[in-house]
């Protein structure tokens, strides 16, 4: 039962998502920085799929990181660049999170 513990990830404290993707945006753009937010940003939609409905998309939702995603002191100027290697991965998230939230 430890294994299985250990292969379930939990979202305890939605700022480290805000911490996850304040540091993406700000690493320098190199190949292997870019791969690495891609993944670090690809875990974060992972963890706002449909079927994690009962457990970290419920707690991101209601956590107000829809707010920090449009908001112009937090994430809003990344809906904007439409040039950035990460404006799919910000539109997806806040789709995930705003259709969630407007569903339950």
């Amino acid at each position: 039962s430890e294994s299985k513990a250990q292969d379930n990830i939990n979202v305890h404290n939605a700022d480290a998502v805000r911490l996850v993707l304040g540091i993406v945006i700000r690493l320098p753009e190199s190949q292997s920085n870019v791969s690495l937010a891609k993944n670090a940003f690809d875990e974060i939609l992972r963890l706002c799929a449909n079927d994690m409905a009962g457990s970290s998309l419920t707690r991101l939702a209601s956590s107000g990181l829809c707010s920090s995603l449009t908001n112009p002191n937090e994430f809003s100027q990344m809906l904007e660049d439409r040039s950035h290697f990460l404006y799919s991965r910000f539109v997806l998230l806040l789709r995930r999170i705003a259709a969630f939230s407007m569903t339950y």
